[in-house]
């Protein structure tokens, strides 16, 4: 379905205000019959008790208002309702949305089509006839099992965003000491790439910027800590970034893939790739910060476990959270001047209708700026995490895994994040990691489906 959505760089040449980008459909797992236990859940720091939300902001909204309007308070609650039924009957939302919405839909197409879906069975070795790869070991309910196919493989591992060896080698932020922490699911820890390798298919590791960023913070749990992607704050007015020398480095409001790569070459020469998102008592009551939640939900839970980072003073949340006070009181000064006329000099927030999208379009006169002057403060700790790699095997326009020479290794495919992405490292709208994903796979797809009718 479409969305509203702007491109992120909608002033760029070619840039569109609205139009671009697509959704998919909320969907009801509970069609998946007894393969909805099967579906991973959504991340849980993106979910309200469990519950998904849809990826507008009118949805959103409606939360962000439930205790000012009556409408915004019955949405929430029918929503509530609902929710709590299905955790009721059957221990989880069933109404899914965004990227969970997509695997399902996709997965119940499979399974109505009899096409098996085999889960936890690591792939040990690709198989060859001694003239094309013709099917894969695997290890499932601790047996070697050997799959054939006539056709030939498709590599779809996820990319390597957990392969701490690649990643170490590649990260800028890593190479100088730093952490890296993703949020997508742990098993991306690039199989597909050394499986290409080990039969001499070339991994692609040139693109200025090897993978499509998110900033993160770590939220503290029980056994560790959940990982919480960045996707809202920044947009909103009275909310600011600062690295550890209390300074300001980028247009907050920016899409999360440029904050995160101004972010990287902001801290080259700094002892830590981190920046603070910084807000003050009105801000945080409004919009929340990070996995904190907007009033009346209390936060000293987070204060407690260390997350949210708390100062009477601007000059005592900085000694607090270990960034220079006397700098982050001339940088929050210098950003307050423009700031209480909704003005950003320095950065410019507010200037593009990608800004405006996400921030608050009834504050005004700029949606996206208010000044941080009432305290007490708050800040947020947030790292370099990562949406998917854009670096990958290289692969023919349909998908066939070349070698360093560009020669085809015969019957091996890539696709998703396993293949070198073709935006070239960069991200210039919502979806352009599933949106090329979805087109080459349907071309791949389509190659081999012709090469089966040939052979027949």
């Amino acid at each position: 379905m479409p969305t509203l959505y702007p491109d992120y760089h909608p002033d760029a040449p070619g840039g569109v205000d609205i139009g671009r980008s697509v959704l998919a459909a909320p969907f009801d797992i509970r069609a998946l019959g007894d393969n909805m236990k099967r579906l991973r859940p959504p991340l849980k720091t993106i979910t309200f008790i469990g519950m998904m939300f849809n990826s507008s902001n009118a949805d959103l909204k409606h939360f962000f208002n439930a205790t000012k309007s009556f409408t915004s308070f019955m949405y929430v609650a029918k929503r509530l309702v609902i929710h709590f039924k299905e955790l009721a009957l059957y221990g989880r939302g069933t109404n899914v949305t965004s990227g969970n919405a997509l695997a399902a839909s996709l997965a119940k197409s499979a399974f109505d089509l009899d096409i098996p879906i085999i889960t936890n069975a690591p792939v040990k070795e690709l198989l060859s006839d001694g003239q094309a790869i013709n099917g894969v070991k695997i290890r499932h309910n601790n047996k070697d099992i050997t799959l054939k196919s006539k056709q030939g493989v498709v590599l779809a591992c996820g990319g390597f965003s957990h392969d701490v060896k690649r990643l170490s080698q590649l990260y800028p932020h890593l190479k100088r000491g730093g952490v890296h922490i993703s949020p997508v699911p742990k098993t991306n820890t690039g199989d597909g790439c050394r499986l290409a390798e080990s039969v001499g298919g070339h991994v692609d590791t040139n693109y200025e910027d090897t993978s499509a960023w998110m900033p993160v913070s770590k939220v503290p749990e029980k056994d560790g800590y959940g990982v919480f992607p960045h996707l809202l704050d920044r947009y909103k007015p009275g909310i600011i970034g600062v690295l550890k020398n209390g300074k300001r480095f980028t247009n907050e409001s920016n899409s999360y893939h440029d904050v995160g790569a101004d972010l990287i070459r902001a801290c080259e020469n700094l002892d830590e790739t981190a920046m603070w998102l910084i807000c003050d008592t009105e801000t945080i009551n409004k919009y929340g910060l990070g996995y904190v939640k907007p009033a009346p939900m209390p936060r000293g839970k987070f204060i407690n476990n260390g997350y949210l980072i708390q100062g009477n003073t601007l000059a005592e949340l900085a000694k607090n959270a270990g960034i220079d006070a006397e700098q982050l009181v001339k940088t929050v000064g210098k950003y307050n001047e423009g700031a209480v006329h909704g003005e950003d000099p320095e950065y410019q927030r507010g200037r593009t209708s990608f800004n405006r999208y996400l921030a608050d379009p009834e504050h005004k006169p700029n949606p996206c700026v208010a000044p941080v002057q009432k305290g007490p403060f708050f800040a947020v700790k947030v790292y370099m995490g990562d949406l998917g790699t854009f670096d990958g095997i290289r692969t023919s326009t349909v998908g066939e895994v070349l070698s360093e020479n560009n020669e085809k290794i015969q019957g091996l495919y890539a696709v998703g994040n396993d293949r070198a992405s073709i935006m070239g490292g960069n991200y210039p709208g919502a979806g352009i990691t599933l949106g090329p994903i979805m087109t080459f796979g349907y071309i791949t797809a389509h190659h081999i489906a012709k090469l089966k009718q040939t052979s027949q």
